[in-house]
């Protein structure tokens, strides 16, 4: 995320996290103190920090571009799963799906509910430019839009057919 050169692998074998400094001509390890689990989800921050979301152990942070990592799921269930998608990021502002949508604005030191949540999330984007603009896909295949950081929603989609919202999860 702070260089064009810098490059990350992620997936489903130890040690889970690779990176690659040279655009992708070599690429070395970058999992310590992931836990033993998938690494189904990553996102990069402006700040240059680096967001895993694993099978079943939570989110991890890296503040160094993979060269260690911590769990930051202060205010996440417990049974915390990351899907594909299920993580996002605007600026410094994170989000998760899981059922409800989670935001953190410090770093990872707490997430909290957005407010309005009433439905089941199974992805969620944020928006580049405004972390106030959600996305998410339920997990009733239906696209829904907010314009004020997850409060209130709306369905913008229309003319998308009843099989045609696809989401990657662990049901």
């Amino acid at each position: 995320p702070l260089t064009a050169a810098t490059v990350y692998v992620f997936g489903y074998t130890p040690p889970y996290v690779f990176k690659s400094t040279d655009g992708g001509a070599t690429f070395n390890p970058a999992g310590a103190g992931l836990p033993a689990a998938q690494v189904l989800t990553m996102v990069a921050t402006t700040d240059g920090s680096l967001y895993a979301g694993t099978g079943g152990f939570g989110i991890y942070k890296s503040t160094n571009q993979g060269g260690s990592w911590v769990a930051v799921n202060t205010g996440l269930p417990a049974s915390t799963y990351a899907d594909q998608y299920s993580l996002s990021a605007s600026g410094t502002t994170v989000y998760f799906a899981q059922g409800t949508i989670y935001k953190t604005t410090n770093g990872g030191a707490g997430w909290a509910a957005t407010p309005g949540n009433f439905f089941s999330a199974a992805q969620v984007a944020a928006s580049p430019q405004n972390a106030s603009i959600l996305y998410a896909v339920t997990y009733n295949d239906t696209v829904l839009e907010s314009s004020d950081g997850g409060a209130t929603w709306s369905s913008p989609a229309t003319g998308l057919p009843s099989d045609f919202v696809y989401y990657y999860g662990s049901e």
